[in-house]
């Protein structure tokens, strides 16, 4: 942490010592603590300290993107939780500092930035100062601070502990985010995030599960498997209530691929996007099961649609359930995003005997968009479904014909 002593003297003859040091900074310290010594020279009329402040020269940035940048507030004499954005902030002394006649007095200034509404890069220019009674003002030295400065800062057991306890979730939600910069381990952090992961909140559940996820804490396969299960059903409920009861699929998924991107869950996964037709749901899971490349995968994709009347899904596409040809678009999307050999001819067969035009134009366009965009196409399995194209090149849907040209070009 950067600390600095200033002594100066009511007579303002001012000097100042000590330097700056390069020691970690931790959450619930300031990134500036400046210490004052004040001697009043005079004999008789005693001097009070009635405000601090700090001036904020900005010397690059833009503060003009708002976004929760708040940090819990360190112990110290006076501290000033400051916008850098603002020229000036003032608070009133509290206590007021008297400073009798012929002694000495020491107390700090302790500033935390509040980077509100920066865009990027920021630096600016600080220093604090102590307005007496008289209007007379004493200075620190003049610092310069920057996003880099704040950004690389550990944060205490003991002021995580305590946030965990409070009644306000966005500061519960500040602390778990904070854990993983800790000076805790594992073991201690593991313990916290077990009790977490059901908080009353969901900012606070989210936050504790990408933890886990950035942590790759194995201990959670179990828990973030069955939250995904339980998710899974209640993302099918429009109530909104249900939904903010669990935590968000996206983030479920990607953590259980992180964690543990064994058979296992692959095959939870590839269950859960089998069993469930809503639409968004399925979607989620498809992407997370192209992402963990499991290699037993594509031998279930495959079975479901061999086991689904491929050739007539028409009759199944205007059937009760609008999602069902959304499955198995996914389905191919998973095959062709496994490049799975077996595959070819099971999509090759769509594509030339399907009544259901609706999933071949799906199908292309997943074609389409696997492959580089001005790039001749090297991929084999790709080129595999030239032949399959010419079919497509002058349909009447724009879109299809112009994918099947483009991907035809792309292969000479």
């Amino acid at each position: 942490m950067k600390k600095l002593m200033i002594l100066i003297s009511i007579i303002f003859t001012c000097n100042s010592y000590g330097q700056k040091t390069k020691d970690t900074v931790y959450y619930d310290e300031p990134y500036l603590e400046y210490t004052f010594i004040v001697y009043n020279s005079n004999l008789i009329k005693p001097k009070y300290i009635l405000k601090v402040g700090v001036e904020s020269n900005i010397l690059y940035g833009n503060f003009e993107c708002l976004s929760l940048n708040d940090e819990l507030s360190p112990a110290a004499n006076y501290i000033i939780d400051f916008l850098v954005r603002d020229r000036i902030t003032e608070i009133n002394a509290d206590p007021i500092i008297i400073v009798r006649p012929l002694k000495t007095c020491v107390f700090k200034i302790s500033l935390v930035p509040n980077p509100l509404g920066a865009c990027h890069s920021w630096a600016t220019k600080v220093r604090a100062y102590a307005i007496f009674n008289d209007g007379k003002k004493i200075y620190s030295q003049i610092e310069t601070i920057s996003n880099l400065d704040l950004a690389n800062r550990k944060f205490r057991e003991e002021s995580i502990i305590n946030s965990l306890k409070s009644l306000e979730p966005h500061v519960r939600e500040k602390a778990v985010q904070a854990l993983p910069n800790s000076t805790m381990t594992d073991k201690e952090i593991i313990a916290i995030l077990r009790k977490k992961i059901t908080d009353k909140n969901y900012s606070v559940r989210t936050a504790a599960v990408e933890v886990i996820k950035k942590k790759k804490y194995k201990e959670f396969a179990e828990d973030i498997s069955t939250m995904l299960f339980c998710q899974t059903i209640v993302e099918g409920f429009d109530d909104e209530y249900k939904k903010d009861e669990a935590v968000d699929l996206d983030l479920l998924c990607n953590t259980i691929i992180e964690i543990r991107p064994d058979s296992l869950n692959a095959e939870l996964l590839c269950n859960l996007f089998l069993n469930f037709s809503n639409k968004n749901t399925a979607w989620k899971i498809s992407q997370a099961l192209i992402r963990l490349q499991n290699p037993n995968i594509p031998e279930k994709i495959i079975s479901f649609l061999e086991t689904k009347d491929k050739i007539n899904c028409v009759n199944d596409y205007n059937s009760s359930d609008p999602n069902i040809l959304w499955k198995y678009k996914l389905a191919c999307e998973i095959l062709i995003g496994y490049r799975d050999e077996k595959s070819k001819n099971l999509i090759a067969e769509i594509l030339v005997k399907s009544n259901c035009f609706e999933l071949q134009k799906e199908i292309i366009s997943i074609l389409y968009f696997s492959t580089m965009k001005n790039q001749l196409i090297q991929d084999p399995y790709i080129k595999f479904f030239k032949p399959y194209l010419f079919k497509y090149s002058k349909c009447s849907d724009i879109d299809t014909s112009n994918f099947s040209n483009i991907l035809i070009s792309k292969m000479e």
